[in-house]
């Protein structure tokens, strides 16, 4: 609950918090009363919320500035236009203070992938653990490329050893099952040997466990679809499945990562690991978005641009052919294009390439 001393200003922000509780979902709505609580404490210990001016508004973001990234304050613009939206609507302002605010670009520097090399994933595999269940669970994130929401939520139901593929049906954050967000996240991807064989090994070990009863939530507070789980991966000590990343990272990850003499980083890295691996030994970057279960390949490449290759021979055949203008192609043997071509830019300049050649060729 958040408490603020004008009563306008605290019964938009009541509503607000009522409408993310019945909107969105755990993680969301974290997000958004955080916010929400920067954005309310701001305006109340500093201006009247009924006044609130445009100039106002630019000011709390020049505040910010000193102190915060852009995307933080991004965030924080949005749960105040909210405020102020409602508020205009009801008439307090003539129009909405926060209208043509000039949007922060955001930083360059995406979030930090530190995905694990290959002899990091080795020095994995390698490491001894009495918890062979949560250790799993790390090696087929590499293996797969889910996300943690999405392991720890693994019904053996959703497992087909016969047809090989993995059915990805629902994520998990603390307390609550959801259904996939969108509909590239409920995905079917194929078993290789490696996925089949731990596997079959986790199987013999959480594989015929009683089933709970659960509700998978729809897009609606309201909307549940009943589920009979029976979960993948448990937690060894406690035979209970994990919550979320946090949870996972506190009772087995962190730990596991000092045993095998790693550096500390996040479960999440499990996934970067499968894209930078995959990726970067040249698999389309189509299959590698369908796996992910992203919404579109421009997804994966602005997240993973860095880990595409693009200086390869067969790249640079492209590229010469690209402008020959018809002539016989040549191979470039020392054109390193690496070194003059943002990460960003790499995959545009490619499709250039295909573009261009199947024009010449045609």
């Amino acid at each position: 609950m958040i408490i603020v001393k004008n009563p306008t200003l605290q019964k938009y922000v009541t509503l607000l918090l009522k409408q993310f509780k019945n909107t969105y979902r755990e993680s969301t709505i974290a997000g958004y009363t955080s916010c929400l609580n920067a954005v309310a404490f701001e305006i109340d210990a500093k201006y009247t919320f009924e006044e609130l001016r445009h100039s106002d508004i630019v000011e709390i973001v020049v505040g910010w500035q000193e102190t915060y990234k852009n995307k933080t304050i991004k965030n924080r613009m949005t749960a105040m236009n909210k405020l102020t939206a409602l508020a205009t609507e009801d008439g307090y302002f003539p129009k909405n203070p926060c209208e043509k605010v000039v949007s922060l670009k955001p930083d360059t520097q995406l979030e930090e992938k530190k995905p694990f090399s290959q002899e990091e994933y080795q020095k994995l595999e390698d490491t001894p653990t009495d918890r062979p269940v949560s250790k799993a669970l790390a090696l087929l994130g590499r293996l797969t490329g889910l996300r943690i929401q999405e392991l720890i939520a693994l019904c053996w139901s959703d497992i087909d050893f016969k047809a090989r593929k993995i059915h990805v049906r629902r994520s998990r954050t603390k307390e609550q099952f959801n259904l996939p967000k969108t509909k590239q996240s409920e995905r079917c991807i194929d078993m290789i040997d490696e996925t089949k064989e731990l596997l079959t090994e986790v199987f013999t070990k959480t594989g015929n466990t009683s089933p709970t009863l659960i509700k998978v939530r729809d897009v609606s507070k309201i909307a549940h679809i009943d589920h009979e789980f029976c979960p993948v991966f448990v937690d060894d000590v406690t035979e209970l499945p994990f919550e979320d990343s946090k949870d996972y990272a506190q009772r087995f990850f962190t730990q596991f990562l000092k045993d095998a003499g790693l550096d500390h980083r996040g479960p999440s890295q499990l996934r970067h690991t499968f894209a930078s691996i995959t990726l970067s030994n040249g698999v389309p970057v189509k299959l590698v978005s369908t796996i992910m279960g992203h919404a579109d390949t421009s997804i994966t490449e602005k997240h993973y641009a860095k880990w595409i290759p693009i200086s390869d021979s067969h790249t640079r055949t492209q590229l010469s052919a690209a402008f020959s203008l018809g002539t016989k192609p040549r191979t470039c043997k020392n054109f390193h294009l690496d070194k003059f071509i943002p990460n960003s830019f790499k995959i545009h300049l490619l499709s250039l390439c295909h573009r261009v050649t199947n024009f010449l060729t045609n």
